[in-house]
């Protein structure tokens, strides 16, 4: 009995925190698992998903930005796409909208972990549902020798809806220039 426990949560575990390549969602909410995998390609990856309302395989765009290590994961019926990269990572947050039909991107946050010094580490997060965007950036002062934190930023921003089967890298260009308008002028 111990076994089949201990099997059952490290199965769990690996499935919640550590993300995998194909999973099972009810998108909908309407009982029915759908799935959703991520495939990769020489030219990036993209996601192929179902839905349970109309029974097709939705493909998203060849995404070419982004990172080495993207995975899946799902929790309280949000997908999370995450692809990591060498400096840092980003988390796309993707919901079913009933009244769209549709699933939309829900959240996008961003963690860079600087350079040796970590000067220009930090994280920012954009709810598209509220616009509300929030960052905490860090400099490293020389003179100080020492990692400095700098003022929070907290922005209320436009609500743009992204849809995912039309996400692609210009969705994601947008999402990193809208940090990159707000980033401190000493980061640019």
């Amino acid at each position: 009995m111990k076994k089949i426990y201990l099997v059952a949560l490290t199965a769990f575990l690996s499935t919640t925190l550590f993300g995998q390549s194909e999973i099972q969602i009810d998108f909908e909410s309407d009982g029915i698992m759908d799935n959703a995998t991520i495939k990769k390609t020489e030219e990036g990856y993209f996601l192929q998903y179902t839905l349970s309302s109309d029974g097709k395989r939705h493909t998203t765009p060849t995404i070419t930005m982004g990172g080495d290590e993207n995975s899946l994961s799902v929790k309280k019926n949000v997908l999370t796409i995450s692809s990591q990269f060498m400096r840092g990572e980003n988390y796309f947050k993707f919901r079913y909208d009933s009244k769209l039909k549709k699933i939309i991107l829900i959240g996008y946050d961003n963690t860079q972990y600087g350079n040796a010094t970590q000067d220009g580490s930090g994280s920012s997060s954009y709810n598209l549902l509220t616009g509300n965007y929030v960052a905490n950036w860090n400099s490293f002062d020389e003179k100080k020798n020492k990692l400095i934190a700098l003022p929070p930023i907290s922005k209320k921003l436009p609500i743009k809806t992204y849809s995912l089967d039309k996400f692609s890298d210009d969705a994601i260009s947008e999402l990193d220039n809208v940090g990159y308008q707000l980033l401190p002028a000493k980061l640019k």
